[in-house]
């Protein structure tokens, strides 16, 4: 079962930056991790949950409610387009801007259709991608 933890703005603790959860990731590789927001409207969140995929083969980003579509175009092209989990962060963000935000990030076709196509569900249930 994948665990999907908030990374960006940091609660009461500081479990929610990217290099914490690594931890995690490190302790327990057998487990899928997604850092949620993709360190949601922090600069050195984006950049430290992007190391941490690139470092984890069992870590994913999802970027919903990540304001910066350039940045979504970074992560897919730095950890792999089947490693971006489309997301909204709806009910804060509209789910038709979390689409157009990662249709204006300049990806491929190839590159887009996983983000927005079958990469839940293959990262979730081991399902075949589609897209």
């Amino acid at each position: 079962m994948p665990v999907w933890v908030h990374c960006g703005h940091p609660p009461p603790s500081l479990h929610s930056q990217p290099w914490s959860i690594e931890r995690a990731a490190v302790r327990f590789p057998e487990v899928k991790i997604v850092l949620a927001h993709m360190g949601y409207c922090v600069f050195e969140y984006h950049e430290g949950a992007m190391v941490v995929a690139e470092r984890q083969p069992n870590v994913c980003l999802e970027v919903g409610g990540m304001p910066h579509n350039w940045q979504i175009r970074e992560a897919v092209r730095r950890v792999g387009p089947e490693r971006v989990l489309h997301g909204s962060a709806a009910p804060r963000h509209h789910p038709r801007l979390a689409v157009r935000k990662v249709r204006m990030s300049d990806l491929t076709p190839s590159e887009l259709a996983p983000e927005l196509g079958g990469n839940a569900a293959a990262w979730f249930l081991d399902e075949e991608r589609t897209g």
